[in-house]
């Protein structure tokens, strides 16, 4: 097994080496010629654009980019490459031409006899970069993402290029098999520390490096102390930049949404169904990708207790659950979180369809009518790096239980002015569902135009693409 990666990694290593110094050559002649007669282009690196909060924010850095090129002189156009893209599962923005989406790397195997996932990845990263380097030559800036290690590459392959580096969370942190007993080889040990170190030397390649939190901050520079001495760098410039929301969804109609009867390839319950459901009911949501550290069992947990709460039996409608979420077949991990979701709520006596509703991978008809219909939004995760869902439903005025930790502590806020911030218990978390069960038709306006005034300032899509575009403007 260790043959095999070795010698996967060795092959693309002087595959590597046996162009850049060509390639340095090409790229300077080419900027030199072309300096003044050619747009410059950004372009961005993703790894695998498929639907998930990450993905969501590097197609708005692109989009806003579109939208402010009037504010970067000269305009640049804007390219984003990744190393996967399935048209059927991603957002419509790169499937109906309004971002230009490139695909290379995606030749090389994800996973070798479904090992060496940071490996590959990092291999197929780096052959997206010099394949981005051969076809855009003039490419005025590289924005990053996730995988840092194709940093090194631009700078020796393009290194007329700026290099940008938007931090989501640190890797080494996200390994789920760390400190767990799934850890228990020496090998395993040594391939994590090699990586570990490798992600903290690659993000010094960066020229500009941005966060998605000041959460995600703080914690980065306490993993990777190295990146403190950089940031004294007057090369190196340190930020925050929230994740965006479409302030528009607060105005979208749900009417076509609810009209639509059709289903999903994997969803049993169509926009129309589910909108009957939410009419009837009194209906928690939550919405995350089906992961074992999104901490969904809260969620489950908390309506239980909820249930159980007779206080309430005058003054609402029937209880409802749907467990709303991202689904790949690919990725074991969804498919076996899933299972084990289903088997808790049936544990609990919670029946299918009647107490508790499952949707895999739902449309955008569905968000949409999950937004605006439901009695509250519970966001569930444990140090979420920012969380997209929280503001997604701020913005469209919805009543949000989100834990006390992470990212949440910046985007709902404290005070149960905009949201409800409770420690990651059933206990508190049934609290809160139930506090908001008693919500007048006055309380649930206020909080939810404080949530939306909350949006505006700090998470629409103008304040993310104007400074985003004042960080690459100057280079």
């Amino acid at each position: 097994m260790l043959y095999n990666l070795l010698l996967a990694a060795s092959i693309a290593l002087c595959a590597l080496a046996a162009g850049v110094i060509y390639l340095r050559a090409r790229n300077r002649l080419s900027v030199k010629g072309n300096a003044s007669t050619r747009q410059p282009t950004v372009v961005f690196l993703h790894p695998d654009l498929g639907i998930g909060g990450a993905e969501r924010l590097i197609i708005d850095a692109a989009m806003g980019l579109l939208r402010h090129q009037s504010v970067i002189s000269p305009p640049p156009q804007v390219i984003l490459v990744t190393t996967y893209h399935d048209p059927n599962r991603a957002f419509p923005e790169t499937t109906d031409g309004s971002v230009r989406v490139v695909v290379y790397g995606n030749a090389f195997p994800r996973t070798i006899f479904n090992r060496g996932h940071v490996l590959c990845a990092t291999v197929r990263m780096w052959i997206a970069a010099v394949r981005s380097c051969i076809a855009y030559p003039e490419a005025a800036c590289f924005v990053v993402d996730q995988v840092a290690a194709a940093l090194p590459v631009l700078a020796l392959v393009s290194p007329g290029s700026r290099r940008l580096f938007y931090c989501h969370f640190p890797d080494m942190l996200c390994d789920p098999s760390r400190g767990s007993a799934n850890e228990r080889s020496m090998l395993h040990r040594v391939y994590r520390a090699v990586f570990d170190r490798v992600e903290e030397r690659t993000m010094q390649c960066a020229q500009c490096l941005m966060f998605n939190s000041q959460f995600t901050r703080s914690i980065t520079l306490t993993t990777f102390p190295r990146l403190k001495s950089c940031s004294s760098n007057a090369k190196m410039a340190e930020d925050v930049l929230y994740p965006p929301v479409d302030l528009s969804i607060a105005d979208k109609d749900v009417s076509n949404a609810r009209a639509n009867n059709s289903q999903c390839d994997s969803t049993n319950i169509s926009p129309k169904a589910l909108s009957d459901l939410l009419s009837r009911t009194s209906c928690f949501v939550s919405i995350n990708r089906f992961e074992r550290k999104k901490g969904i069992d809260l969620a489950i947990e908390a309506f239980c207790r909820i249930r159980k709460d007779s206080s309430i039996d005058g003054i609402r409608p029937p209880l409802h659950l749907v467990i709303a979420g991202g689904f790949d077949h690919r990725l074991e991990e969804n498919v076996r979180e899933f299972d084990r979701l289903r088997s808790l709520a049936l544990s609990k006596g919670l029946r299918p369809d009647e107490d508790i509703t499952f949707l895999r991978s739902f449309s955008n008809d569905h968000k949409l009518i999950l937004l605006k219909c439901s009695t509250g939004i519970l966001y569930t995760p444990i140090g979420e790096h920012f969380g997209i869902v929280p503001i997604e439903g701020m913005a469209c005025g919805a009543m949000v239980v989100a834990t006390a930790t992470g990212g949440p502590l910046e985007s709902v806020g404290q005070g149960d002015i905009c949201g409800f911030l409770r420690e990651p218990t059933p206990e508190a978390f049934a609290e809160a569902m139930l506090k908001i069960l008693r919500l007048t038709s006055a309380q649930r306006s206020s909080i939810g135009n404080a949530a939306r005034a909350r949006c505006a300032a700090l998470f629409s899509m103008r304040v993310f693409s104007s400074n985003l575009a004042k960080h690459i403007n100057p280079m």
